[in-house]
């Protein structure tokens, strides 16, 4: 396996090495996410414990890797180059994969809608993200996706009841996640809301400007 790492790290330097060059090669992150599920099977033949949860690739292996970094680098390349049945093909692998028992998949979960939405396939999209939503209650990430896809089978008033949640009592809005902010930007784009719009911009700039102020 050692041998496998040792090529698996050769790849993710290719890949980051044709991004920083403004060339971008999906062929090479491809090779290196079949090159991971191959290690993660080979694993498992040996012991078949062997990473049942995404972190335990990094814990596993000291952090030598960065599994989770290189696998949310290489979703966002396939979201960004539309690139969206093999981003969603990658999504039900990695799901498929672990047992994902002691964490949500909410990073996973967020892309695989993208993907759908992406493929038009709006009415799935929205089932996904209910079920989704039911599973892991009061998540920004899975209230994101939500408004998302409700704002794509327009249902605008839906995708509002849910930003109401994060309303406060003095009007403004509690926002501190950027995937909630840019769908509730896309929201109030669609409905034409603009004093909402100023509100969720205002209260997101707020947000920023308290965590430059924690580092």
């Amino acid at each position: 396996m050692r041998k496998q790492w040792k090529k698996f790290d050769s790849i993710s330097d290719q890949c980051y090495s044709s991004v920083v060059r403004g060339t971008p090669r999906l062929d090479k992150w491809s090779r290196g996410f079949d090159l991971l599920v191959k290690i993660i099977e080979d694993g498992r033949s040996e012991e078949p414990g062997f990473a049942r949860e995404l972190y335990l690739l990094d814990v596993d292996t000291d952090y030598a890797h960065d599994v989770y970094g290189w696998l949310m680098d290489y979703m966002d390349e396939l979201a960004s180059h539309g690139m969206y049945e093999e981003l969603e093909d990658v999504c039900r692998k990695l799901l498929h994969l672990f047992a994902w028992e002691e964490e949500f998949p909410s990073e996973l979960n967020f892309h695989l809608a993208y993907a759908l939405e992406g493929q038009e396939k709006n009415e799935e999209a929205l089932e996904f993200c209910e079920e989704w939503q039911k599973n892991e209650a009061n998540s920004p990430i899975a209230d994101a996706a939500l408004i998302h896809a409700k704002i794509a089978v327009e249902d605008l008033s839906g995708a509002e009841e849910i930003m109401q949640r994060y309303m406060t009592e003095e009007g403004s809005y509690n926002i501190n996640n950027e995937e909630l902010y840019m769908a509730a930007k896309r929201l109030y784009r669609e409905n034409g809301d603009k004093k909402a719009a100023r509100k969720v911009q205002k209260a997101w700039r707020s947000t920023k400007h308290h965590y430059s102020n924690l580092f």
